[in-house]
């Protein structure tokens, strides 16, 4: 809060040292204009208009220390949200272990009694079940960039915790810049919320699924993100990325792909969608340097 109130207050001295710039200005260029017809001129004109010119001058002067602000307000800003996303990569990293470990303490606990009293039917069927538990559980997620692991294993766990199929495969390994990470979060986040949003309106009975693809070719890291979707919905590709279009229906917010599309134009990539077969598909093509 602090820190956004120090933008603001750089943001109101900057329009104060412009407005007072601009009436100095007028002053000076409308005293030039009357003193042809020697009209509202002061006493001394060249004293007048030397002094109006230093004035000027200090605020320019001034307002280059303004732009510098405004850049480092900017910047703490942008370093903030980042932080704030390694928190919340430590912390979710916190509670995962401590959530593996409690259950870990009582499936060996149920374990033990179960070879104590030597009931190896029971102890086979319950070491299959929880076989099973834990592939559903947990999934590796591995991009190469830490803000977007998190991204990524929040968005599984809660497609999981929706009885959602999930596929993740990641082929590379991200690199990616301070000042590029939140755009690339924005884009993330955003496709990944179309695609829950979708599967979830689908009916109990009617397959759930979502697959996630990170890979790269010579130029481009290239993010492919498909999901299964009501098919009683007509999907129009014109105008998918218009602001306020969902694919979600009439009450939905409709503003998650027309910001996608802002996103990657900003980094000069390239978005297709597509429908194959059941599943609703988006591809996001981004170019390496842009991420540097």
């Amino acid at each position: 809060m602090g820190m956004k109130m120090n933008s603001i207050k750089i943001y109101r001295r900057a329009i104060i040292y412009n407005a007072i710039q601009i009436i100095l200005i007028t002053l000076l260029i409308n005293n030039n204009f009357m003193k042809e017809l020697n009209y509202f001129q002061p006493a001394d004109r060249d004293a007048f208009e030397l002094i109006l010119g230093m004035i000027i001058f200090i605020i320019n002067f001034c307002v280059i220390f303004v732009i510098k602000g405004l850049y480092i307000a900017s910047k703490e800003e942008e370093e903030k949200n980042i932080n704030l996303l390694r928190y919340q990569h430590i912390e979710e990293q916190k509670q995962l272990y401590i959530r593996q470990k409690h259950d870990m303490k009582n499936h060996l606990m149920v374990i033990s009694e179960l070879a104590k009293e030597k009931e190896y039917s029971r102890l086979d069927k319950y070491l299959v079940a929880y076989e099973k538990e834990v592939d559903q559980s947990f999934m590796l997620v591995d991009t190469g960039c830490k803000e977007l692991d998190i991204l990524f294993y929040t968005k599984i766990k809660k497609a999981k915790q929706l009885y959602m199929d999930v596929n993740f495969k990641c082929s590379t390994r991200i690199k990616c810049s301070n000042k590029r990470i939140l755009d690339l979060i924005s884009i993330s986040s955003n496709i990944l919320d179309n695609a829950l949003e979708a599967c979830e309106i689908i009916d109990d009975d009617n397959k759930k699924e979502i697959s996630i693809e990170i890979y790269d070719d010579v130029v481009d890291h290239i993010l492919i993100v498909k999901n299964t979707f009501n098919k009683m919905q007509e999907i129009n590709k014109e105008k998918i990325f218009k602001e306020g279009f969902s694919t979600k229906g009439s009450n939905a917010r409709g503003q998650g792909l027309y910001i996608v599309k802002k996103k990657v134009s900003k980094l000069n990539g390239k978005f297709h969608v597509d429908i194959i077969d059941q599943y609703f598909q988006i591809k996001i093509e981004i170019p390496k340097y842009m991420m540097e």
